[in-house]
């Protein structure tokens, strides 16, 4: 396996996208705010690790509902793509990707994730998960410090000037 220098002008026309992570109280309406990606929802996989979706329960959705940590790894591993570095056996290997892939098929027709909820599937590992209590931190400078709960206008701003795509993880957190 050999590894190359990416150009510039491949870098900059290498998709992009947001990262979010959705935080507060529970019953607030994180999970709500899936109903607010407008078009973008037909390209969007609903990750339901809590079994919370009543919320959203009329919208026409992919969903996906691990129950396991293995089956949070196998999403991973087929989000993310193998990695060249682990044992060929090994969790996260190519081998581990290609079960996955039959298994769940392929995540291309998906440009966004929403996870409800990380805190979910922080019990699904039996660790305690963070509190998350620090300010948001938007790295292309293009959000307000509050922002309307608006989903599909949020992406719309992140994504206005980004190359590429519009690629996007959103995470739900208790």
């Amino acid at each position: 396996m050999s590894n190359k220098i990416i150009p510039a002008t491949d870098c900059t026309a290498s998709p992009r996208g947001a990262k979010a992570l959705i935080v507060g109280p529970t019953g607030v309406g994180k999970t709500s705010l899936l109903g607010t990606l407008g078009d973008l929802l037909s390209s969007t996989l609903f990750v339901d690790t809590e079994a919370g979706d009543l919320a959203v329960q009329d919208l026409a959705v992919d969903t996906f509902r691990p129950r396991t940590w293995p089956q949070c790894r196998d999403l991973a591993v087929v989000l993310a793509g193998p990695n060249p570095a682990v044992p060929a056996d090994a969790v996260y290997s190519q081998e581990h990707y290609d079960a996955a892939i039959a298994e769940l098929g392929s995540p291309k027709r998906y440009d966004t994730f929403f996870v409800d909820s990380l805190t979910a599937v922080g019990r699904l590992i039996c660790t305690t998960p963070n509190p998350w209590q620090y300010p948001a931190k938007d790295r292309s400078g293009r959000l307000e410090q509050i922002e309307e709960p608006h989903l599909g206008k949020l992406l719309a701003k992140l994504s206005a000037k980004s190359p590429g795509g519009n690629f996007v993880e959103l995470v739900a957190a208790q």
